[in-house]
């Protein structure tokens, strides 16, 4: 073959080669991208600013002034009109009956809100109808409600009734809740290094520890506690 034609074949075989199309190219173009599961990155939204709350001053209460105790002689012109409205209860003089009086007056005490004569009428009414029937319970809730309303020691009005009434009540129940009642006030005379008072009131109730048997490891307690402060208010004023 000529050199010629080897030349034109040469020429022709590189023509081919190079103008062939890249299938390879192609393909991968149209082939779908596989998916993937990551998604673009999310902007977090603005925060809005938290405003901060306006703070009101907190309302002080106001201290409720207690009344004086109204003069005897005004308490006294009151007494008819309570005769009157309780003769019924009053007529009753068992333990029970006067029990049911302590608790009748002391239901009518919210209707004399602004007559304090009438208010401390039934108060201490309440308070010797309690004592005539053996309550403490009775009692206490009457002092409680007098010292709320008037210039009175609670403390001083709840010890002087449980020394000057009856413990024992008409069955072991009603003195068990007596002497626990009574248990309430060792503490704070203790407390006010009022131990004459204190020992008045465990001799008072030492008889009724076989009404309930959980009372007399109470009684020790306080007993020992009694003697304690005792000696140890001595040392003090020895010391001094």
């Amino acid at each position: 073959m000529a050199a010629t034609d080897l030349f034109s074949l040469g020429r022709v075989f590189l023509t081919t080669i190079g103008c062939r199309p890249n299938v390879t190219s192609r393909r991968e173009a149209n082939e779908p991208k596989p998916h993937t599961n990551q998604q673009p990155p999310v902007k977090p939204a603005p925060a809005n600013p938290v405003k901060p709350r306006r703070r009101f001053p907190t309302p002080r209460k106001r201290a409720v002034a207690r009344r004086a105790i109204p003069e005897a002689s005004e308490v006294a012109r009151s007494r008819s009109q309570f005769k009157e409205l309780f003769a019924q209860q009053l007529a009753d003089h068992t333990l029970a009956g006067r029990r049911k009086l302590a608790k009748a007056l002391l239901d009518a005490v919210p209707r004399t809100s602004d007559n304090p004569v009438e208010s401390v009428r039934l108060l201490g009414g309440a308070i010797n109808a309690a004592k005539e029937g053996a309550s403490v319970h009775f009692c206490f809730e009457a002092a409680d409600l007098m010292a709320k309303q008037y210039d009175v020691d609670a403390l001083a009005v709840k010890t002087k009734a449980v020394l000057t009434m009856p413990l024992r009540a008409d069955n072991a129940a009603n003195a068990a809740e007596n002497v626990r009642e009574a248990f309430d006030l060792l503490d704070p005379l203790i407390a006010e290094e009022d131990f004459a008072s204190a020992a008045r009131i465990c001799s008072q109730i030492k008889p009724l520890m076989a009404a309930d048997s959980t009372l007399a490891p109470v009684l020790a307690k306080y007993m020992r506690r009694l003697i304690a402060s005792r000696a140890a208010n001595a040392n003090d004023t020895g010391a001094r």
